[in-house]
């Protein structure tokens, strides 16, 4: 991975759940930290294959390793929210992390 490569600044939030006055609970998303990152569309014949699978990526993500990052955070470029479908250590070293991404459209959190 070449820093050069790492263009799209990118960041995640975390769920995070309060009581609410009326007995239930409120959920709302808190910025967990920006990254920058290689954010880049999945081929027609990739989705189409990864579909067959039972997986519904759009997106693919590469960044820095980063083990604060969980599949439970959503991740957001310029407005556009993504649900985090599944995360690789590649090759197990701790320097890069590959994410497939499902796009949930832009920032509204009814899609979270």
């Amino acid at each position: 991975m070449r820093s050069g490569e790492l263009r799209h600044r990118v960041a995640f939030y975390q769920r995070q759940q309060t009581p609410d006055e009326g007995g239930g609970v409120a959920t709302s998303y808190v910025l967990h930290k920006e990254v920058w990152a290689s954010l880049t569309p999945l081929s027609s014949s990739r989705i189409a294959s990864m579909r067959q699978s039972g997986l519904q990526a759009t997106h693919r993500l590469v960044m820095r390793y980063d083990q604060s990052i969980t599949s439970e955070m959503v991740a957001e470029f310029e407005g556009r929210r993504f649900r985090i479908e599944g995360m690789q250590n590649t090759d197990e070293r701790d320097v890069e992390l590959v994410l497939t991404l499902v796009e949930l459209g832009r920032d509204t959190t009814e899609n979270l």
